[in-house]
């Protein structure tokens, strides 16, 4: 497949979408070349990410706050190419509240599918850009990230994403941390709380590695994988 850059150059993917949908067409922007009519789409993609969402204001003070490393990944469809389908954005933003281990705050962030073109593998796609960025064209080792949101938690760690397990056992003061880990198990496995959201709180912590030797780092330091997690609580998820 042949995808589009900021600058109009194509750059390579191996993506195929599931079912035999065609994939989307990604476009890539820096700082400062995001065109208005990209800026409109986002406004739109974000308004419909989830209730009262908020995600194109602190899009635009990312990009006012010109973080040393910035890069905007957008989806469209060549069928619909006026609409903007999905986006992710790799920056550089330090939160107090993370302990980065001594690693680059880099982080994905901003990322969102509208919802009728949800389970068409876009998802999966942008993720995969991202990380080829990250590792590939800054030789990052691990890309940090945080969630309220119960589907992309789970997809992000079908993707391979670690989580920070005391963020979940602290996720809410009103229950113990067991029954949290617990709860936790069931929104990322139940479809019926895909749009399930915490509704307060920093989020759930993740982190990305690049290799099994960075990922084992992390394991010794509170990172747990989807897979470990729920096999510790004896949830088959076998099909």
């Amino acid at each position: 497949m042949s995808e589009t850059s900021a600058t109009g150059d194509p750059f390579n993917s191996e993506f195929a979408a599931p079912g035999g949908l065609p994939p989307a067409r990604l476009e890539r922007f820096g700082l400062d070349n995001i065109p208005a009519d990209t800026l409109q789409g986002l406004q739109a993609l974000y308004s419909a990410a989830y209730h009262n969402a908020q995600m194109y204001e602190d899009l635009i003070a990312d990009i006012e706050r010109q973080p040393d490393v910035f890069q905007l990944l957008v989806a469209r469809l060549d069928d619909q190419p006026e609409i903007v389908v999905g986006a992710e954005v790799i920056e550089t933003k330090e939160h107090p509240f993370i302990d980065y281990l001594g690693y680059p705050p880099v982080h994905g962030k901003r990322f969102s599918v509208l919802p009728a073109f949800r389970s068409r593998g876009i998802g999966r796609q942008l993720i995969t850009e991202g990380r080829r960025y990250a590792f590939e064209d800054l030789d990052l080792s691990v890309i940090f990230g945080e969630s309220n949101e119960a589907g992309a938690l789970s997809m992000y760690g079908r993707e391979g994403s670690l989580y920070f397990l005391d963020s979940i056992k602290n996720s809410s003061r009103r229950n113990s941390p067991e029954d949290n880990v617990r709860f936790f198990a069931e929104f990322i496995t139940n479809p019926l709380f895909r749009r399930y959201r915490y509704p307060q709180g920093d989020g759930i912590r993740l982190a990305y590695p690049r290799d099994e030797q960075t990922a084992q780092f992390f394991r010794q330091h509170g990172y747990v994988s989807k897979d470990d997690l729920l096999a510790k609580l004896g949830i088959d998820t076998s099909p």
